[in-house]
């Protein structure tokens, strides 16, 4: 008898510390204890998580301005470069028979001019003697004239074919990275061909794929949470693009950001090509944490809780996430105390027809 006693005993006295609230009601003559739980505030509130690749601020693709074979590649992808690097040799067949035209044409001229020179030289000397008219020399002085002329004009049209072979050793004219080679060594690329794609180094971004109501939260300039998973490294961002979906068939909205490199000494080239996690946080309102237990849904499918006051009082609140067995919820007003898990058909209560 006594250990019965003991038992009984034992049990209420757990019962009544795993109970954190109680609430004395009566329901057709029968009392119990009406359970709660504490509603507490989410100091730290979980992320939605997105994610890109690191690239430079700039990124653009390098093509040919002429019909070419790639005769020489200097770099391949991934490699860092400086400024003035030399990435690419270019042969043009139709550029060098350009430039042997011009040079051919350029030595005629030269020739021409010699000659309109020794005519006038010559018709100098017949009209000193009076053996030629002044009318004689003036004509071929206007000639050489125009020999002259048609020299130079030579000498400028090898000098821009000469220039156009020059353009051919394309390099770089920043400091940066090859992201990638679209060619290889000889094949022949036709005008305006992509040969590779650059990067540069100043600084760096990475563009997002968002959804339209996390994209239209971020306006150009706003700060935004980011981490680099592979180095360990958290950092801010701030948003210098939001582009439109590309299609009316896509949801997606693309946002760039640009990261903030000066304070984090983010500078090493070696960051290129990394996964980077964009950090937007599930909702920008004050979040608190409650037990599943507590969590009620009315007629019209509305989620609530039952505070644990005098009067049970019924609160529409709106899921945000879960963490575990406790869900993260916002409401209208500020939630403290304890929400009620006990039944309330227990409680004798109706609240299935308030609004």
């Amino acid at each position: 008898m006594f250990s019965k006693i003991f038992l009984i005993t034992s049990l209420l006295c757990t019962v009544a510390v795993q109970v954190n609230a109680a609430v004395l009601f009566e329901n057709k003559d029968l009392y119990f204890e009406a359970a709660s739980l504490p509603i507490k505030v989410a100091h730290k509130a979980p992320n939605k998580v997105f994610y890109g690749r690191i690239e430079g601020r700039e990124s653009f693709d390098i093509a040919s301005f002429s019909v070419a074979r790639v005769a020489q590649l200097h770099v391949s992808a991934g490699q860092q470069v400086a400024k003035n690097d030399v990435l690419v040799t270019l042969y043009s067949p139709e550029l060098k028979a350009q430039l042997d035209a011009a040079k051919a044409k350029l030595k005629r001229e030269k020739i021409r001019l010699q000659n309109a020179q020794e005519e006038q030289q010559r018709t100098n000397r017949l009209v000193a003697l009076g053996l030629q008219s002044e009318a004689d020399l003036d004509r071929l002085v206007a000639a050489k004239e125009v020999a002259l002329q048609s020299v130079n004009l030579a000498q400028a049209q090898l000098t821009e074919i000469a220039n156009l072979q020059i353009d051919h050793q394309i390099r770089a004219q920043s400091a940066g990275v090859i992201s990638d080679i679209y060619t290889r060594l000889g094949d022949f690329v036709k005008v305006g061909e992509s040969i590779l794609r650059f990067q540069t180094s100043d600084a760096y971004r990475v563009a997002f794929k968002l959804p339209e109501q996390e994209a239209l939260k971020l306006s150009r300039d706003s700060l935004v949470n980011l981490a680099v998973p592979s180095l360990d490294l958290q950092l801010q961002g701030s948003v210098v693009e939001r582009t439109l979906p590309s299609n009316s068939h896509s949801p997606w909205f693309t946002v760039t950001i640009e990261l903030d490199s000066a304070s984090q000494s983010f500078t090493s080239e070696q960051h290129f090509g990394r996964s980077v996690q964009l950090l937007l946080p599930v909702s920008d309102d004050i979040l608190y944490e409650v037990s599943a237990y507590a969590l009620r849904y009315d007629p019209f499918n509305r989620p609530y809780l039952l505070l644990d006051e005098a009067v049970p009082r019924k609160v529409l609140v709106k899921p945000v996430a879960t963490v575990g067995d406790t869900f993260l919820i916002s409401a209208n007003e500020y939630l403290g105390g304890h929400a009620m898990i006990v039944s309330e058909a227990k409680l004798a209560l109706n609240l299935a027809s308030e609004k």
